[in-house]
């Protein structure tokens, strides 16, 4: 698991990125040509494409670097062993989590292709967009799994 968990993190890490560049560089674009009376048809909706994958990918990157919000409180009042077994039981609710949104995303997904939906300016099917949702979902069960499985010591 450690092997996979790599691989999406070594994905995520280019992906990511770009996705959040590429927005960023659209979305800038679209500004500076609405000053000379001129719009890209297309931006508004690619930008919102590439955030929604950024966000779904820098989630499953926030369980690796441990950027979610998280109950510090107890780890001052709970000893380290203790904290240890509040962290596993943190992580397999983490891990229920992300296999109920995986399985509502990858519904939602199937809906879209199922009806054939498409986005308005670029007629993109909408199933490239809602498939944000279950690859993040994906990406942090992986990670939470590999964190409920090691044996490190809450810090």
């Amino acid at each position: 698991m450690n092997k996979m968990e790599s691989i999406v993190s070594k994905v995520e890490s280019i992906v990511a990125p770009f996705c959040l560049v590429f927005a960023s560089l659209i979305v800038f674009l679209q500004a500076l040509l609405r000053i000379f009376n001129y719009s890209l048809f297309w931006a508004e909706e690619v930008a919102l494409f590439l955030i929604a994958w950024f966000v779904f990918i820098g989630a499953s990157i926030g369980v690796e670097t441990q950027a979610h919000v998280a109950m510090d409180g107890l780890k001052t009042i709970l000893s380290p062993q203790k904290m240890f077994y509040v962290d596993k039981i943190i992580n397999i609710i983490c891990i229920v989590f992300c296999m109920i949104t995986f399985n509502s995303g990858i519904k939602f997904v199937l809906s879209a292709v199922e009806c054939a939906t498409t986005s308005t300016s670029l007629e993109l099917p909408l199933a490239y967009l809602y498939a944000a949702l279950p690859v993040g979902m994906l990406g942090m069960f992986i990670k939470y799994t590999v964190k409920l499985f090691s044996r490190r010591e809450v810090i």
